[in-house]
Formats: C-alpha cells, structure tokens, sequence
C-alpha cells in the first residue's frame, strides 16, 4: 500500500509541474495518469488504482502518432467481504500506432492498433466466508 501512497503523491507532483511549467506544442508528449478499478480473475477479485505513463510521438503530418506506454496496477480484496484475503499485481508495456481517418475541425475519427505484454501476479490467503451448506 506505501507503493500506492508513493505514486499518488509523485503524480500530483507531476500535474502541478506540468501546470506550472507547461510546453510549446512538439511532436512529443509524456502523458500519465491515475485511476481506479476492479479486477476479476479467475480465482482472484479485488478493487484498487493503476498508474500509466505514455511517451507519444507524431510520425507523419500529425495524423499518425505511435504511442508505447506503460501501467502498473495493485488490486486487493479489502473491500469484498465474502472472498479471501488477496492482492494481485499487473503490468503491462503496450504499444499503439493511431491514425487520423477524418479531421474536421476539432473532430477526429481515429482508429488505433498495436500489441501488449502482460505480466499479473496474485497471491491468495486465508480468510473469506465458509461454506454452511452440508448437502
């Protein structure tokens, strides 16, 4: 949970400098961001945030950008009662190349394709509700 803590904390710090010290336009831009969620595995269940940090570069005539990004997210079972104590890790490094189809003023139709690795950890206690029925 200080992982999570700790993230919060640089994000916020990342938003004001990006507020305070903000950029010209270029054909690069670090994007990140913070969010909430549930996760639902198989076996494991659980709310939590992630964390996703973007590198975005326009390629040709400011209508096809690739974008490699990178998220990281913490769920756990704090707030589910009838299941065991769990967590789960995930991170994932994703690359996306976008395309501008139509642009009309402020209007974009944009379609997107790329591929993704993953890698999710999850660790399963004790705990949770027992099972009463005795057939």
């Amino acid at each position: 949970m200080k992982i999570v803590k700790n993230s919060v904390i640089i994000v916020i710090f990342l938003i004001i400098y990006q507020a305070v010290f903000g950029q010209e336009y270029s054909k690069n831009s670090l994007k990140y961001g913070l969010g909430v969620g549930a996760f639902d595995g198989i076996r494991t269940t659980g709310h939590g945030c992630l964390f996703l940090v973007a590198y975005e570069r326009n390629l040709w005539k400011d209508r096809l950008r690739i974008n490699p990004n990178l998220t990281f997210a913490y769920y756990n079972a704090r707030f589910v009662s009838d299941v065991p104590d769990q967590w789960a890790n995930l991170l994932n490094f994703e690359t996306i190349l976008f395309f501008d189809v139509v642009r009309i003023k402020v209007f974009l139709l944009t379609i997107g394709a790329g591929g993704v690795i993953n890698n999710t950890r999850a660790y399963i206690e004790t705990g949770g509700w027992t099972n009463t029925n005795k057939s």
